[in-house]
């Protein structure tokens, strides 16, 4: 695709601007973060994250969600975003502690816990099968959306958890579930 054909060139643009002390954007950033969460690149995603936070700039909304769904795509629990083109020199484990890291400390950033990146936050914790954490930012969700209900029931669907499906199918209508949400549904009940 074009994105992966292009992407390391944009890398290569964000460090001759930087070599040049042009400091780029959060929005620049983010637009480089949300690259690197469509091709996988979890290594540029952590350093671009750790660059920020370092320099205490005020992370954008779009920054961080795409941070997250950087890290969801590390590992696959058939998931969309899950098809990575880059290795990643990072744990699962380690994975999963910094996107918690990231969440505690986006207050202090100056960013709140919206329903978006709530949202990013419960894929990586959906992706990477931690169940509670899931099941606790999925409760704090203001709206139930069909793209949380699907990472919730994919996860479940993995752990063939039925428990699960039916708490999601309680507060989500069955009218906002997609094709992927049902397909989850029926995968964990056969």
């Amino acid at each position: 695709s074009r994105h992966r054909e292009h992407y390391r060139e944009a890398v290569d643009l964000f460090r001759q601007m930087d070599a040049l002390n042009m400091s780029p954007s959060v929005t620049d950033l983010g637009n480089l973060m949300a690259a690197t969460a469509k091709v996988g690149d979890v290594n540029t995603a952590v350093s671009i994250w750790r660059a920020v936070v370092e320099e205490q700039r005020e992370p954008s909304c779009a920054l961080t969600c795409s941070f997250f769904f950087a890290l969801a795509a590390t590992e696959s629990n058939q998931r969309w975003y899950s098809r990575r083109h880059y290795a990643a020199s990072v744990r699962v484990a380690d994975i999963v502690e910094l996107a918690r890291e990231a969440y505690v400390s986006l207050p202090d950033l100056g960013v709140p816990h919206s329903d978006p990146i709530r949202s990013a936050y419960l894929t990586v914790m959906c992706n990477h099968v931690q169940r509670q954490e899931a099941e606790r930012i999925f409760g704090q969700l203001a709206v139930k959306t069909p793209f949380a209900a699907e990472t919730m029931l994919a996860m479940y669907d993995t752990l063939h958890c039925i428990d699960g499906v039916n708490q999601v199918r309680a507060v989500v209508p069955a009218g906002k579930l997609n094709r992927l949400a049902w397909r989850s549904i029926v995968r964990t009940f056969a």
